[in-house]
């Protein structure tokens, strides 16, 4: 089932001014940057759950752009880049560094002529690549030879091949999980004590909530959606959470990932069934081969099970039940167990967040996260970076519409992003977490904001320092912290010297009267500069932690626990520390 938000067809076109005055395109988003208008349209297939179209116009533009793509890449999202080159040269630069960003990329050759049947062998060369090829990134390499009014044609080729792309319908990428779908073998999920089911983004696009409620009642299977998951359009995700609230009640828990309580289930589960999806390091801990998680499996439903109808999955699902009623009894007790520890972590949470000290300049995060989400209105789509700021955001954030990187991130993507997903779904509020330091790489946008998304809002948490590298300094380096230290900034000041309304909180009465503001209609963006401390660890950050500590700790893990225990010893060991590990095993 597609997006309901993204029926109408109009065409998803971003490129800058000059590209598209070059070719006389229309219904298109005319960006100031390429880099800029690649991340708008990243943002834009993500809350439509489209594929969108973006044009760069000689190497400069390109060559600018390319870096935007390893976030859409990372997390396969729909997106075609139309690269228009002057030379073979570029094209062959262009193709070797793109190809390592893409799933596909093809090469058009060369007028060698302007007979109609050869532009219409173009064509339809062309639209065979772009249906073959049709999840994640693709990459179209146009040779400058042809002429404007042939370029032009090819490019709104592109944009009706985007327009009418089905995500229903879209072929299931053979590599997109590890393993092998012939292997799959329903027989360790009906042994299991444990399950647990990972569904992907693509299968909360493509099919109801109902599906995977049925299937995961009758296994005794708890389900988590990963990072990429919660990143699916709003609609599906409004859509999932109502349809399982409504069918499942309290009997089947549906977890987002990056909570103390998604962690536990991980280290307890004894199998692990993603369904068109993959696990990320930080959402194992790093710890990708499992050496210390219990699952004894990890599969993949098979293609034509993704595609099936509800009847022949749920007639199944109860078949294979049935045969091992003994077993879903005992899952019960485990399914409950996780149900109580995600209503307590959600109920420590609120409590730690209104027990918060100092309720004045800098504010702790995590009473200010908890706030915001507090406040906001129900369709409100969040939208963070990684780092930080989106840590926090993923600390808080519950089932909840969200664009963030989930693989790979483009540092200064924030704004574009803002600007992206308010032109695909215009009628909801955007409401974004921004640290001080991504921000510095994007001021000159808060210019653009008043005319693309004026019903945005940007919560600045400014702590004055790159938090996220700060965090991995605090585990490896004994809070050692050179170089991550900023100057301070009013970003206030400088949303409003670029027409947006800006307001600086240094009390909790200015913090709610810009939270009230937030809420109220406006014909301009909102900017609240709230300045946080530089040191707190977001329970998102510690997933991310542990897997970076593990990625360079693996080697050494004897040393590496040997040395705790001595520093431990001699009263050496930061007290940070122990309290961060404890926040693991919470609650």
């Amino acid at each position: 089932m597609g997006n309901q938000s993204a029926k109408n067809n109009n065409p998803a076109l971003f490129a800058t001014a000059e590209s598209l005055s070059e070719f006389r395109l229309s219904a298109s988003e005319a960006m100031p940057d390429a880099r800029t208008a690649c991340h708008a349209a990243d943002a834009w297939a993500r809350v439509t759950g489209r594929r969108s179209v973006f044009v760069s116009v000689g190497l400069d533009e390109t060559l600018d752009a390319l870096p935007a793509l390893a976030t859409p890449f990372g997390d396969e999202i729909e997106l075609t880049m139309v690269c228009v080159l002057g030379n073979d040269r570029a094209m062959q630069d262009v193709h070797e560094s793109g190809r390592h960003l893409a799933r596909g990329v093809y090469r058009m050759p060369p007028a060698a002529g302007r007979k109609r049947s050869e532009a219409e062998k173009r064509k339809k060369q062309l639209r065979e690549f772009l249906d073959r090829d049709s999840r994640g990134v693709q990459l179209v390499l146009v040779p400058w030879s042809l002429s404007n009014s042939e370029i032009k044609a090819l490019i709104e080729s592109v944009v009706h091949a985007a327009a009418s792309f089905d995500p229903a319908t879209a072929s299931v990428a053979k590599d997109f999980v590890a393993m092998d779908f012939a292997a799959f073998n329903i027989n360790p999920l009906i042994r299991s004590r444990r399950p647990l089911i990972v569904p992907g983004r693509r299968f909360l696009i493509e099919n109801d909530p109902g599906t995977l409620a049925e299937f995961a009642h009758e296994f005794g299977a708890a389900v988590l959606l990963p990072t990429v998951a919660a990143g699916a359009p709003p609609d599906r995700i409004d859509a999932w959470r109502e349809g399982w609230a409504r069918q499942n009640g309290e009997q089947v828990p549906l977890l987002s990932g990056g909570s103390v309580v998604w962690n536990y289930a991980l280290l307890r589960s004894d199998c692990i069934l993603t369904v068109d999806a993959r696990l990320t390091e930080g959402e194992m801990f790093g710890l990708h081969d499992f050496p210390f998680v219990r699952a004894k499996a990890v599969h993949s439903l098979p293609p034509e099970l993704l595609h099936e109808t509800d009847g022949a999955r749920n007639a199944r699902s109860r078949i294979l039940a049935a045969n091992s009623a003994r077993v879903l009894r005992r899952r019960a007790r485990w399914r409950a167990k996780i149900d109580r520890k995600s209503k307590k972590l959600r109920s420590l949470i609120a409590t730690a967040a209104a027990r918060s000290e100092g309720k004045q300049a800098p504010f702790d995060p995590a009473w200010i996260s908890h706030a915001i989400f507090a406040a906001s209105p129900e369709h409100t789509v969040f939208a963070a970076e990684g780092n930080g700021a989106g840590m926090w955001m993923w600390s808080y954030n519950h089932l909840r519409p969200a664009l963030y990187p989930d693989r790979m991130a483009t540092i200064g993507l924030m704004l574009p992003w803002v600007m992206g997903a308010a032109r695909g779904a215009p009628e909801r509020p955007i409401w974004c977490f921004a640290g001080d330091g991504s921000l510095g790489y994007q001021p000159d946008l808060f210019r653009e904001l008043p005319e693309r998304a004026p019903n945005a809002v940007v919560f600045v948490f400014n702590n004055r320092a790159w938090s996220s590298i700060r965090l991995e300094q605090t585990f490896l380096f004994r809070g050692r912290y050179p170089g991550t230290a900023l100057p301070s900034r009013d970003f206030a000041k400088l949303a409003r010297r670029h027409g947006c309304e800006g307001v600086r909180v240094e009390s909790e009465a200015d913090f709610r009267a810009a939270l009230r503001r937030a809420n109220e209609p406006r014909d301009v963006p909102l900017v609240i500069d709230i300045p946080t401390p530089q040191d707190s660890l977001p329970f998102a950050g510690l997933s991310f932690a542990l897997a970076e500590l593990d990625y360079l700790l693996r080697p050494m893990v004897a040393p590496f626990i040997a040395s705790v225990v001595r520093a431990a010893a001699v009263g050496a060991l930061p007290a940070r520390i122990p309290r961060m590990l404890l926040r693991l095993v919470m609650p």
